[in-house]
């Protein structure tokens, strides 16, 4: 047969754990937002400058925890969905060749 076989077992194996994967770093991401310098307690301006930039480093919308988090999220659900799809298209093209394996054998 040309071309590749596609294991459709350790393919949808691989799309679970990237779901695992996703889902855990959605939660490293919700718990980011409550991130707080707690020892940051001295109220002087270099402690209240010193706590800006550390809420700035883990939630920005750029360069941040959060945002890197959250590209980290989309990669993964783009992988994700590309494993599925081409799961599916794989698993179509299988029952396709069956149906027609099935009809060729009834016709000889």
């Amino acid at each position: 047969m040309p071309g590749y076989k596609l294991d459709p077992e350790g393919l949808k194996s691989a799309i679970h754990e990237l779901i695992d994967i996703r889902n855990s770093v959605y939660q490293l991401s919700q718990k980011s937002n409550r991130l707080s310098p707690g020892e940051l307690t001295a109220g002087d301006l270099y402690t209240k400058n010193a706590h800006k930039a550390f809420k700035e480093l883990a939630l920005n919308e750029r360069n941040s925890l959060r945002s890197e988090l959250d590209n980290i999220r989309k990669f993964l659900e783009e992988k994700i969905n590309a494993y599925q799809s081409t799961l599916e298209e794989y698993l179509k093209a299988e029952d396709n060749a069956s149906v027609d394996t099935g009809k060729i054998q009834r016709e000889a």
